[in-house]
């Protein structure tokens, strides 16, 4: 489902390197950067 105040990809773009990890250890992540970005955004 899209709302409209999710990130376009534009936007996530931006700011998308302060999400990522500074080391590989540990396990994958469970739900996407993006997705809850986008819902802290829907408050």
């Amino acid at each position: 489902m899209v709302y409209q105040t999710d990130l376009k990809e534009s936007e996530w773009d931006l700011i998308k390197t302060y999400f990522e990890p500074n080391s590989k250890r540990g396990s994958s992540h469970k739900h996407e950067k993006k997705q809850i970005v986008n819902g802290i955004c829907t408050c």
